[in-house]
C-alpha cells in the first residue's frame, strides 16, 4: 500500500485533497474545450452554412469516439487500485494493455469517419450541408490514431496521481490550433486556403502534437513503469481492459449518442436550429468540463483509496458535493447572460434567437449534469461499471428523449422542447446514480481489478 495514500478524517480535508486532482484537470479540460470554442468560432465567421457543416461533422465523428474513448477508461479502475495497493507491476502492465486496445479501436474509428456522407444521408440531414461534413470528416480522421493513444497515457497516470501532463497538453495545444486554424483557413502566412475544411487540418495536426508534448511531460513516468513490449499484446490483459471498459464506453456513449440523436431531430427542424443547437450544447460542454474533472479526480480517488484497503465513503459524497457546486456557478451564469454567451460564437439574428432560449434550459441541467457525471466517475473507481450503463439507458433513451421528441413535435415546442426532454433525463440519471453510490457504500461491495 503506498504510504503517501489515506482516508481523510474530515470532509474539509477530504474536498481539499479531490480538489487537488480536480482543479489540474478541469483547467486542461477547459483548455480541450478552448480548441473546439476556437474552432466553432473561426468557422462561424464564414456563415451559418459552413457552421452548420462542421456541426453535422463532429455530430458524426464524435458519436462513435466516444464510443473508443470510453473503453479506454477500462484502464482507470486497474491503474487506480493497483497504484493503491502500491503493485507497480499491474500498473505497467494496464498501461501497455491499454496501448494495445487504443489501437484495436482506432480501426472502426477510422472507418466510420470515411462513411460520414451516406451516413448522414440516412438520418435525413440537410442535403446541402452533406459534402462538405463529409470531406471535413475524412480529413479528421487523420488524427484518429495519436488521439486514441493520447487518451490511454492520459488515463493511465491519472490513475498515479498525475493531473498536470494532460492539462499542461491541453493548454499548450490551443496555441498551434489557434495558429494553423487562422493560417489553413484563410491561407495566411504561406499556408493554403482550405477555408472551413482548414479548420479539420489543424485539429488533425494538433493531434499529433499533443500527443508528443504528452510523451515528453511523463518520459520519466513511462520508463519507470514500461515493461517488455510483448505484454501489450497479451489477449488475458487486453480482455481485463475491454472487460471495464467496453460497459464504460457504451454508457458514455449512450450519453452522448442522446445528445447525438437530439442534435438529428433538431436538424430536422432546419439548418438554423442545427447551428443554434451547435452554439448552445459547446456552450454546455465548456461548463461540463468542470463536472467532469471532478469526476476523473473521483476515480483516481476512490480507485486508490479502494486499492489502498482505505475507507472512501467520504471521498465519494464530498466529490458529489463539489460538482454540484460548480454546475450551479455555471448554471446561473447561463440563466442570467444567454444573449452575451451567444454571441460570443455568431452574430446571426436567426440563430441568435433561439441560442437565448436554448442557453437559460441548459443552466437548468447543469447540477443534474454535475451528478451524474461525478456519480459516474465514482463507480468507476470501485470498478462498478455495468449498472451505471443500464442507468444511462433508462434515464436517456427511455424517458429524456422520447419526452423531448413528443415536447418539440407533438406540441410544438421546437428545439427547446428537445432540450427539456434532456433535463428530465438527466434528472431521472441522477436520482438513480445516487441511489447506486449510497448502495455501494452500504454495501461495501467494489469489483477490485487485478
Amino acid at each position: 500500500m503506498s504510504d503517501a495514500i489515506r482516508a481523510s478524517e474530515t470532509p474539509r480535508q477530504e474536498m481539499k485533497v479531490i480538489w487537488g486532482l480536480a482543479w489540474p484537470v478541469v483547467l486542461g479540460l477547459l483548455g480541450h474545450m478552448g480548441t473546439s470554442v476556437v474552432d466553432i468560432t473561426m468557422v462561424g465567421k464564414l456563415g451559418k452554412e459552413a457552421l452548420a457543416s462542421v456541426a453535422l461533422a463532429h455530430l458524426w465523428c464524435f458519436s462513435l469516439v466516444v464510443l473508443g474513448r470510453g473503453i479506454l477508461q477500462g484502464v482507470d479502475p486497474i491503474v487506480t487500485q493497483a497504484h493503491g495497493a502500491g503493485d507497480k507491476e499491474r500498473v505497467g502492465f494496464a498501461f501497455q494493455e491499454g496501448f494495445a486496445v487504443a489501437l484495436l479501436v482506432s480501426i472502426p474509428l477510422i472507418a466510420w469517419h470515411f462513411i460520414a456522407a451516406p451516413g448522414l444521408g440516412l438520418l435525413s440531414q440537410p442535403a446541402d450541408r452533406i459534402p462538405d461534413a463529409a470531406a471535413f470528416s475524412r480529413v479528421l480522421a487523420l488524427g484518429v490514431v495519436p488521439m486514441m493513444l493520447f487518451n490511454n497515457m492520459r488515463q493511465c497516470v491519472q490513475g498515479l496521481g498525475l493531473m498536470r501532463p494532460a492539462a499542461i497538453s491541453y493548454v499548450l495545444i490551443n496555441f498551434f490550433n489557434v495558429f494553423l486554424n487562422y493560417g489553413l483557413m484563410n491561407g495566411a502566412w504561406g499556408m493554403p486556403e482550405l477555408g472551413a475544411i482548414g479548420c479539420a487540418w489543424s485539429t488533425s495536426i494538433c493531434m499529433f502534437i499533443q500527443l508528443g508534448i504528452m510523451c515528453f511531460f511523463v518520459r520519466g513516468t513511462l520508463r519507470e513503469y514500461w515493461v517488455s513490449p510483448r505484454t501489450a499484446w497479451n489477449w488475458v490483459g487486453v480482455g481485463r481492459v475491454l472487460r471495464f471498459g467496453i460497459p464504460v464506453g457504451f454508457q458514455i456513449g449512450f450519453e452522448v449518442w442522446a445528445f447525438v440523436t437530439a442534435g438529428i431531430f433538431v436538424g430536422w427542424l432546419g439548418e438554423t436550429e442545427l447551428a443554434a443547437h451547435s452554439v448552445s450544447l459547446n456552450m454546455a460542454s465548456v461548463s461540463f468540463m468542470m463536472a467532469l474533472g471532478v469526476s476523473q479526480a473521483a476515480t483516481t480517488r476512490v480507485g486508490n483509496l479502494i486499492g489502498a484497503g482505505q475507507e472512501w465513503g467520504l471521498a465519494a459524497w464530498c466529490s458529489i458535493v463539489m460538482g454540484c457546486l460548480l454546475m450551479t456557478c455555471s448554471g446561473f451564469v447561463f440563466y442570467n447572460c444567454p444573449e452575451t454567451l451567444a454571441q460570443l460564437y455568431t452574430r446571426d439574428a436567426d440563430v441568435l434567437k433561439i441560442a437565448v432560449v436554448l442557453i437559460p434550459i441548459a443552466a437548468g441541467f447543469q447540477i443534474f449534469d454535475g451528478i451524474q457525471n461525478v456519480a459516474f466517475g465514482i463507480l468507476r473507481g470501485a470498478g462498478d461499471v455495468r449498472m451505471p450503463m443500464a442507468i444511462t439507458g433508462v434515464g436517456l433513451w427511455l424517458c429524456g428523449l422520447p419526452a423531448g421528441v413528443a415536447l418539440a413535435f407533438h406540441y410544438d415546442k421546437g428545439a427547446p422542447g428537445i432540450w427539456m426532454g434532456l433535463v428530465i433525463g438527466l434528472g431521472i440519471m441522477s436520482v438513480l446514480l445516487i441511489w447506486r453510490v449510497r448502495t455501494i457504500i452500504r454495501r461495501g461491495v467494489v469489483a477490485v481489478a487485478g
